[in-house]
């Protein structure tokens, strides 16, 4: 059984996903709501389509929303198309992971769009959406979309990847809004995540063990992280600090801020 075949919990899911792994498009769309596991069946089903079991294959590469605006600059697109044209380093092909392509601004789109007009062979791109009406329509006709529905197995999963992201964006001093926030049901659970990052970015800075991170197959993007990392006895002050809060009925929003 295939790691695709253990995360699906929908057949639907798991049927197209199989027979696409044979015979891949050019194009995946993965849509559905936050709390679907699309972020983490995404870097699965890459590495089935990369053949490998790396926690950083060269071949990957995962684009994120950046800047206080959350969204994916121009820049960061542009060097995307660059590395399409490039040839795999490892694998037979690369695959590009974009989260959250509807916060492309309309320049970003246009630039992916014309790579999709004229795809390279030896490349997969996912794009991933909550949102997918916000993404212009002729992008969206040339993909290969899979929705997902939100189901329980993959809420955890999907939980500790958007605690991360939002600790790197507080590192960033790029506090999210409150729309940006995920529907968090348990904020302790929620919060042990965002030391779990804080963690893990000390234990890169001090050049520690990769094996012992909590967030497996993200010390790419933690080494890339230059700002020092706060003291976690700091973190954890903070934390406690804004469980109290939290059982006040205070919004999370509101907690966060005191982490810039």
């Amino acid at each position: 059984m295939s790691k695709v075949d253990e995360l699906s919990g929908n057949p639907l899911v798991k049927k197209h996903l199989a027979k696409l792994l044979e015979k891949t498009p050019h194009c995946l769309l993965f849509e559905g709501p936050k709390g679907a596991g699309k972020g983490a069946f995404a870097e699965t089903f890459a590495r089935e389509l990369l053949k490998t079991t790396k926690k950083d294959p060269p071949d990957l590469r995962i684009l994120y929303p950046e800047g206080k605006g959350n969204h994916h600059p121009i820049h960061s697109i542009k060097q995307f198309i660059e590395e399409t044209q490039l040839p795999p380093f490892e694998a037979s092909r690369k695959v590009f992971i974009i989260h959250e392509a509807d916060r492309m601004l309309p320049t970003s789109s246009n630039a992916l769009l014309k790579t999709l007009e004229e795809p390279v062979s030896e490349v997969t791109i996912i794009l991933l959406s909550s949102h997918v009406e916000a993404l212009i329509p002729t992008v969206v006709s040339r993909c290969f979309r899979i929705s997902f529905e939100k189901q329980e197995d993959f809420e955890e999963g999907e939980l500790s990847e958007q605690m991360f992201h939002i600790g790197f964006r507080l590192l960033r001093k790029d506090l999210p809004t409150s729309k940006e926030l995920p529907e968090i049901t348990d904020p302790e659970k929620a919060l042990s995540y965002l030391f779990c990052f804080y963690r893990d970015l000390h234990l890169i800075q001090a050049k520690g063990d990769p094996s012992l991170l909590f967030y497996k197959g993200k010390e790419e993007i933690l080494s890339s992280i230059k700002t020092p990392a706060p003291s976690l006895d700091s973190i954890k002050e903070k934390i406690e600090k804004h469980l109290r809060a939290t059982s006040l009925h205070i919004p999370l929003g509101h907690a966060l801020v005191d982490f810039i």
